[in-house]
C-alpha cells in the first residue's frame, strides 16, 4: 500500500486545462487524468483513453469469434451431429464466415458499453458537460500543494485529497 494525494481541478475553459496539464507535467507525478465533455487534440488531451477502447474492441471481438467457432463446433460435432455426404462434423472453412460476423458484432458491442462506461466519469463519480477536469496523483504533500497554489492560480476550483493505493 502506498500514500498518494489526489489533486482535483475543475476548468471552465480548454485553454486553462491546456495549461494546467503543462505545469501539472512538471510535478513528480504517479497519473493524470484529463477529463473534457468533448475531444481535445492540443496538449492538454484527446486520445487518452483510445488505446484501452482499441484493447477492449479487439479482445471483444476475439472473444465472439472464438465463441463461435466453439458454438458451431459444439453444435455439428456432438449437440446434433448430422453425417451428410460423409462430410466431416467440424467443417473448418463453412465456419468462416459466422465467426467474423459474429466477432465484428461482439468487437462493436463492447466497444461500445466501454465507452458509455468510461464517456465523461470523473474519478469520483460523472464528470459535468460544461467544465473540464485534471486530476493528478502525488506522491508527496509538498507537490500536491504547491501544484494545487500553481492551478489555483490559473483559475481553477481545486480539492487535494489522500487516498492509499496498491
Amino acid at each position: 500500500m502506498r500514500r498518494l494525494w489526489r489533486v482535483t481541478a475543475h476548468f471552465s475553459t480548454p485553454d486553462g486545462l491546456e495549461q494546467a496539464s503543462a505545469v501539472a507535467r512538471q510535478s513528480p507525478l504517479v497519473e493524470v487524468e484529463v477529463y473534457s465533455p468533448f475531444p481535445l487534440n492540443h496538449g492538454g488531451g484527446g486520445g487518452e483513453g483510445r488505446f484501452r477502447t482499441t484493447l477492449v474492441a479487439a479482445l471483444g471481438g476475439i472473444a465472439g469469434a472464438a465463441s463461435a467457432v466453439w458454438f458451431q463446433g459444439w453444435v455439428m460435432g456432438s449437440s446434433w451431429p448430422l453425417n451428410i455426404g460423409g462430410r466431416p462434423s467440424f467443417p473448418g472453412p463453412a465456419l468462416v464466415p459466422i465467426a467474423f460476423e459474429v466477432g465484428v458484432l461482439a468487437a462493436g458491442f463492447s466497444a461500445f458499453v466501454h465507452f458509455l462506461l468510461s464517456a465523461r466519469r470523473g474519478p469520483n463519480g460523472p464528470a459535468t458537460v460544461d467544465r473540464f477536469l485534471l486530476v493528478a496523483d502525488l506522491l508527496e504533500p509538498r507537490s500536491a500543494q504547491r501544484l494545487a497554489g500553481e492551478l489555483r492560480d490559473l483559475g481553477a476550483d481545486v480539492e487535494v485529497s489522500e487516498r492509499w493505493t496498491d
